[in-house]
């Protein structure tokens, strides 16, 4: 009888300690910050030092003895190494704000027609928590949504972007980028869209030459760790400190960059 009382508490011990072994190799973590790297492909790396202020960035070179004492950063890094670069699932290109403000509004009367409402409701604004150095520059500043932000064309469905901004413009133009991607399945029905086959929309030719590079080049492999403890983060941000000159690193020939995720 005592035997069989001692025999029931230690297996429900092990069976808990397999349980939650079971659950940490597959990713569970009691806590709720961690390690995030970026594995930059030579596409990525060369748009991104297009900028001048990148170009002025450090790149640190690491080696094995670098990452001795950091077993976790160490796993990241040869997972980012073994794993297939993917491709771009958005085509991206160079546009203005003058040629987007114009698009949206061409957009909103096409679907203003489909959906038997007035061309404005598919705007909204909010000029709340303006940054204070765009109020500065001018007092009527104010974020604009746009609410069509997927279309049809040539039988094949999309999303666009961006679909948010200010208004008027405040930051650099020369990063304003259009955005095309596929959607992952056919528009649902509270989705707002509208056929732009043989429409005059102006942009059109942009559209198209986002479209057309969809698929076409690869893009960076990011990936992170499960949950670490509060003292393992103060490690691998000593670490960070300690070793790099800033948040890029160079391993192996390939660039990366190093962050912290909180939950």
């Amino acid at each position: 009888m005592n035997t069989k009382i001692f025999v029931i508490p230690v297996i429900v011990v092990l069976a808990a300690g397999l349980f939650y072994w079971f659950m940490v190799e597959n990713g569970y973590s009691p806590y709720y910050e961690g390690i995030s790297i970026e594995l930059y492909s030579d596409y990525q790396w060369n748009e991104f030092q297009k900028y001048p202020e990148n170009q002025e960035l450090p790149v640190t070179k690491i080696t094995d003895e670098d990452l001795v004492d950091t077993p976790e950063l160490k796993k990241l890094i040869e997972k980012a190494l073994s794993t297939e670069y993917p491709l771009n699932s958005a085509g991206r290109t160079p546009i203005t704000f003058e040629q987007l403000d114009k698009f949206q509004n061409q957009y909103a009367e096409i679907l203003s027609e489909k959906y038997s409402r007035n061309s404005t409701s598919f705007f909204s604004t909010d000029d709340r928590h303006m940054p204070e150095k765009f109020l500065v520059i001018d007092e009527s500043v104010h974020l604009r949504s746009f609410e069509g932000n997927y279309f049809e064309y040539k039988d094949v469905q999309y999303g666009i972007q961006p679909d948010t901004f200010y208004v008027p413009f405040m930051e650099n133009e020369e990063h304003l980028r259009l955005e095309v991607y596929k959607t992952n399945g056919p528009l649902r029905s509270d989705h707002t869209w509208a056929d732009l086959t043989g429409s005059e929309i102006e942009i059109i030719p942009q559209i198209e030459a986002a479209i057309a590079v969809i698929g076409a080049h690869q893009e960076n492999i990011r990936l992170q760790t499960s949950g670490l403890s509060p003292s393992t983060m103060n490690k691998y941000k000593n670490w960070q400190d300690d070793t790099l000159e800033g948040f890029l690193f160079k391993y192996e020939g390939k660039i990366f960059s190093i962050g912290f995720w909180i939950a």
